[in-house]
């Protein structure tokens, strides 16, 4: 039964890896020599099938799990480093992001092009909000008002009020989307665009496109 199950590796500075569903907390081991440090594992935290995106609570005190196999998220005490709560989701849930004040998780779910909005305080999904087909991550604008959701089969990314948890706007970009980061001040966010070899950041209400030179030499398909 355990061979059915993924792992999903953390390591201290953030670095997130997908392995074989169990979440690896990792830490840093300093060695006699000042600057040997090296990374190694604390704990092993068994979650659910196929374990996709993890993002914590503001205060670090929990994290949320998305587990793609299982169409749930797991909730880890981080401290006790134990599964408290399991939410059912969507189908295929990939990316999960806080809101700015810890109020909602977001969660896109893949295969329902939906994200589901959680409230921590109750672990329950209180709304369902309809997306661009296969959305894979969510980014918070860093102002906390909006939350962007890259689908990578619409080519598009979602606009969400955190606020009305409605959608306000769909940004066309490039060949399916993924990866959504934004700049500190929150005036450009960037996405990675996988299968055209760009990315595109949304200033002012205008996109403007920066490409790279070359090719990828693999373009990935949107049911990865």
């Amino acid at each position: 039964m355990h061979s059915r199950i993924q792992r999903l590796r953390l390591v201290t500075s953030l670095t997130v890896g997908l392995l074989a569903g169990d979440l690896l907390l990792t830490g840093l081991a300093t060695a006699a020599q000042p600057r040997a440090e090296q990374p190694v594992v604390l704990a092993t935290i068994p979650v659910e099938l196929n374990p996709r995106g993890v993002a914590f609570t503001p205060d670090g005190h929990s994290a949320y799990v998305a587990n793609a196999g299982s169409n749930t998220v797991s909730v880890i005490d981080v401290p006790r480093r134990v599964v408290t709560a399991t939410i059912p989701v969507g189908q295929f849930p990939y990316g999960v992001a806080f809101g700015r004040d810890g109020s909602f998780v977001y969660v896109a779910n893949r295969d329902s092009s939906t994200v589901s909005v959680i409230d921590p305080a109750t672990l329950q999904v209180v709304k369902t909000i309809p997306v661009g087909l296969n959305p894979r991550w969510v980014a918070i604008v860093p102002d906390g008002r909006f939350a962007y959701v890259s689908s990578t089969g619409a080519n598009t990314v979602t606009v969400i009020s955190t606020a009305t948890h409605s959608v306000t706007g769909s940004i066309p970009v490039g060949l399916a989307p993924r990866g959504i980061a934004f700049a500190p001040d929150g005036r450009l966010a960037y996405v990675a665009n996988s299968n055209s070899d760009t990315r595109r950041s949304r200033r002012s209400g205008c996109v403007a496109r920066h490409r790279r030179p070359g090719r990828y030499p693999g373009q990935s398909s949107p049911s990865e």
